[in-house]
């Protein structure tokens, strides 16, 4: 097995955090200190703003905003309509990641109703809502998989994250103000926090001129973000983790950057990879791995060991298990549709007359290996498009075979980290299944049970794997022994 083949598997992971980060979806506003009040806006009728983002000085893409007021039946409603384009290099090729959607929203910016879709190349998923009886009622569609529908309970207003940018009015534009955004994230089905604080003046280059700004600082659950607002309440710049810069420009000075040719930025894999210490010229024969890991909260020692296949052949199927224990690493979610007659159907297909637990993992994992196809991918993978598709990478490999073992009642858990390529850490995912003790299985790779050079940072589906957009970029790794 070529393991440089595979780095398309190993760099995905940061696209789809890119693509989360752009657009933290639904929010609700509740105070920390001081009450943070909705005020009118200075221009009810219609509002529009363009953003150019920026990875560096590169510009990669832009975001569109239209706030309108509707008139007739509707006139109470604003409807607000937004697109955000990206487009990067990914292993020498061109890539392009477009979200679109709208929201129908109140006089207090209040969500009512949403859509919104996110696509790449052929991968495409599509989300709509609509608040009723105070609850969030959420339909999840996507290119291949039947659509899945789930009823959040909500309490209080909740705003969407695209009409954030016209609340900063000057009378909530004062030094010390403060607050708590709860933040709905479509890969959790749920709410999470940020919070934010106005927190100094200062003089920003806007336009060729200095411009006086208020900064605010979001504080996403660990992950830093700030952004510049005029005293009009026009958010000027906006720098969030990973190295993306939102700023405010003219459409058409976007577009004509865009449309001229570009210096060749680099590619997304390396740029958010990290240097080893030394090259590691045989990964896979390696015994044991000593390293020092250091992330923004600490700094420790690990010394990774290779794991065996000893000992697990004993265990058959079905396994006996206390499924309340293993309830999170058998369960069927909007991603891991593990109870998808589909998915099931061609799990048993796969392990076939199979009676050992060890024999049927490994037999979806060859499958897995030798079926897909190595193709950057930006979406968020559900593993019935996936199966349909045959292609992705680790994040589509992982989910796909997480979906399948579960099927066979498998416990299986996805692995969010980093792996060893060529002289460099890169973004990866994998699975670990139980088998009477937990063992690291990389489908991408066609690993089992992995390398030492496979080192763990999250551990849980996609929702738990969010919470690495906030290590990343700033994870150094220090390699202390290799034999």
């Amino acid at each position: 097995m070529m393991r440089s083949f595979f780095l398309i598997g190993t760099t995905g992971f940061w696209l789809l955090m890119m693509s989360l980060l752009i657009h933290k979806e639904f929010f609700q506003i509740t105070p920390i200190q001081t009450s943070y009040e909705i005020l009118p806006l200075h221009n009810p009728s219609l509002r529009q703003e363009y953003r150019a983002l920026y990875l560096g000085q590169e510009r990669v893409g832009f975001n569109f905003n239209t706030l309108e007021a509707l008139e007739g039946k509707d006139k109470d409603y604003y409807e607000l309509r937004h697109q955000t384009y990206l487009s990067f290099r990914f292993l020498g090729r061109e890539r392009e990641m477009l979200t679109r959607g709208t929201a129908k929203l109140d006089r207090q910016l209040n969500l009512k109703a949403f859509e919104i879709r996110l696509s790449s190349g052929d991968s495409w998923t599509r989300l709509t809502g609509r608040l009723a009886g105070g609850n969030l009622n959420v339909v999840i569609e996507g290119k291949e998989s039947p659509p899945v529908r789930k009823i959040i309970p909500v309490q209080g207003p909740v705003f969407f994250s695209e009409a954030l940018n016209f609340i900063w009015t000057p009378e909530n534009l004062k030094i010390g103000k403060q607050g708590r955004l709860q933040v709905w994230n479509p890969l959790m089905m749920g709410f999470q926090n940020i919070n934010f604080s106005v927190k100094t003046k200062a003089a920003l280059d806007f336009e060729g001129k200095k411009q006086e700004v208020f900064v605010i600082h979001l504080d996403f659950e660990g992950m830093d973000a700030r952004a510049w607002v005029s005293p009009e309440g026009i958010v000027l710049r906006e720098e969030s983790p990973m190295g993306l810069i939102i700023q405010k420009e003219p459409g058409w000075q976007i577009f004509d950057a865009m449309r001229r040719k570009r210096s060749t930025p680099p590619d997304l894999p390396n740029l958010f990879s990290i240097p080893a210490t030394r090259t590691l010229p045989d990964p896979e024969s390696l015994r044991a791995l000593k390293i020092k890991l250091k992330t923004p909260a600490r700094e420790k020692i690990l010394k990774i060991e290779k794991d065996t296949l000893e000992g697990l052949r004993a265990f058959s199927l079905p396994l006996s298990l206390n499924e309340e224990e293993f309830k999170t690493s058998l369960e069927s979610t909007p991603w891991v549709q593990a109870s998808d007659p589909v998915i099931v159907e061609k799990a048993k297909e796969i392990a076939g007359e199979e009676k050992s637990a060890l024999e049927a993992a490994l037999k979806i994992m060859r499958w897995v290996h030798s079926n897909l196809s190595p193709v950057p991918t930006v979406s968020l993978p559900r593993a019935r498009e996936v199966l349909s598709a045959k292609q992705g990478d680790c994040n589509e490999y992982t989910v796909l075979f997480t979906a399948l073992t579960r099927a066979l009642k498998i416990p299986a858990k996805m692995v969010a980290g980093l792996v060893y390529q060529n002289g460099r850490f890169f973004y990866h995912a994998w699975t670990e299944v139980y088998l009477g003790r937990w063992i690291g299985i990389d489908p991408t790779f066609g690993q089992a049970p992995v390398d030492v050079t496979h080192i763990p940072l999250v551990t849980g589906d996609l929702q738990e794997q969010v919470s690495l957009i906030e290590k990343i970029g700033k994870i150094k790794v220090v390699i202390l022994e290799a034999e």
